[in-house]
């Protein structure tokens, strides 16, 4: 017997959802939806400095306002136990600490997944610092359903953070939250992409079996993604229905005339939902 569709939105409340991440929102939902699965939230607020825990009830509060109700609301701070213990599993033969510091690794050569490590720290058997997982095994290509087979250049082949000094980092993290949720479909934009073979490679180590991936295109503004840092301006819920045209528009769907009501939208949008006519590029410029 098939497994049962299992996906989820995973917004960090470290401002208000936007364009970008409501897309996200959606692309996430009508997948699992239509694949009459289950559709999860969790609150990535693995970061103490940058979450605040107003804006995850404000996120959680949005997505009800779009009807985005999710079958199950996890917060990342209540699972600090489970990361480490994971990380306990890991052989120490495939981990080194490493005390480099952020001035150092921004002079290094940038990849598609962050700094290509020197392997500086290799050789000195340092008893602190951040933690880093050789990567020699990692294997870079990977299948996405959207974009098809993914290939990364070998030159971006790093090893990399799997806990820094202060806490875990997001992608150790990310693999035992989509493991414990149960999460067998992972939807999520095309910025992320990336550091989908880490993420795969940390599940082989710890003989975990991989969800299936799907990356999709992200709003952009002048070459760069739009972020609750810069552009992102907070999503209105009293303008939903324009929001949900503006994305269905983005992602090139069917969308039926003569309808002037949000929740009807949402349910024709779910219905007649076809991911392969969304833009196979990596973003959707902002006018």
């Amino acid at each position: 017997m098939n497994k049962r569709y299992i996906g989820r939105f995973a917004p960090s409340p470290s401002g208000s959802l936007h364009i970008g991440s409501m897309t996200s929102a959606f692309v996430s939902y009508f997948e699992a939806k239509h694949n009459n699965g289950l559709w999860k939230l969790r609150i990535d607020d693995i970061d103490e400095e940058r979450s605040k825990k107003n804006y995850a009830e404000e996120i959680i509060i949005t997505l009800e306002k779009f009807a985005l109700i999710p079958d199950e609301i996890y917060f990342q701070s209540e699972h600090i136990k489970d990361y480490q213990n994971y990380l306990n599993e890991l052989s120490e033969k495939d981990t080194y600490f490493c005390d480099c510091s952020r001035k150092t690794l921004q002079q290094l050569p940038q990849g598609l997944a962050g700094s290509i490590y020197n392997q500086t720290c290799l050789e000195k058997n340092l008893k602190y610092g951040a933690m880093r997982l050789k990567a020699d095994e990692m294997k870079l290509d990977f299948y996405d359903q959207h974009y098809g087979l993914i290939k990364i250049p070998s030159s971006h082949k790093s090893d990399f953070i799997i806990k820094r000094k202060e806490g875990f980092s997001y992608i150790f993290c990310c693999v035992i939250d989509d493991y414990l949720q149960k999460i067998t479909h992972v939807v999520r934009g095309s910025d992320l992409t990336y550091s989908t073979p880490q993420q795969i490679f940390i599940q082989k180590k710890l003989g975990i079996i991989s969800p299936k991936y799907m990356h999709h295109p992200i709003f952009s503004l002048n070459g760069k993604k739009i972020s609750k840092s810069d552009q992102g301006e907070p999503v209105i819920p009293e303008n939903r229905f324009e929001i949900l045209m503006q994305i269905l528009k983005s992602l090139h769907q069917n969308i039926p005339k003569n309808i002037r009501n949000y929740n009807d939208l949402l349910t024709q949008a779910l219905t007649f939902w076809d991911n392969s006519k969304v833009s196979k590029s990596f973003d959707i410029a902002m006018d």
